[in-house]
């Protein structure tokens, strides 16, 4: 039946087919054991602060605006805006994992926004309040409010969690 040669070379073909796997795979495969009921990617956990689905990035990389077009309009009585739109990488699952997110997820996302990218987002040193998340068929708003009552920024995210666009709004002489 099998003589030694023929055991060997199976074991052999076995070994490279595991190593050439292994290999293309690279350092991009992470495993994480946790022995309790506890995902790290989306709350604290006590034995382990890895994520075994690989999203394992610190908070300002998941909540960093790196690219995106800015467009800046002033309207006739002074009013200016500006518009961030083309927004790459930013989401609801790159930032806790793709699990189904609630109206408090996107305000609290949508905040870490601007508090890693407060130079961007609050250049005046606005304090930014949120109000009720808006829920449309195709897309979310996270509004927010500054202390004026013209002052406005609004996040716009797709029904996937994906961060669209920021809308940001102040009157005439600000």
């Amino acid at each position: 039946m099998f003589d030694a040669r023929s055991i060997f070379r199976v074991v052999a073909r076995s070994v490279v087919v595991v190593l050439l796997v292994a290999g293309l795979c690279g350092d991009s495969c992470t495993v994480a054991v946790c022995k309790e009921d506890c995902d790290p990617c989306v709350q604290q956990c006590k034995c382990s602060g890895s994520c075994a689905n690989g999203l394992a990035y610190d908070f300002g990389t998941v909540h960093r605006l790196t690219a995106y077009r800015l467009i800046s309009e002033q309207g006739a009585q002074g009013e200016t805006g500006r518009t961030l739109t083309e927004i790459v990488g930013l989401s609801l699952d790159f930032a806790h994992g793709p699990v189904e997110h609630s109206a408090a997820d996107y305000t609290r996302f949508a905040r870490s926004v601007i508090d890693v990218n407060e130079r961007l987002l609050a250049p005046r040193g606005t304090q930014w309040i949120p109000e009720p998340v808006q829920l449309f068929q195709t897309a979310i708003v996270v509004p927010f409010r500054g202390a004026g009552a013209q002052e406005s920024l609004e996040f716009l995210f797709d029904r996937r969690g994906n961060l669209v666009e920021i809308h940001e709004a102040y009157p005439a002489g600000s």
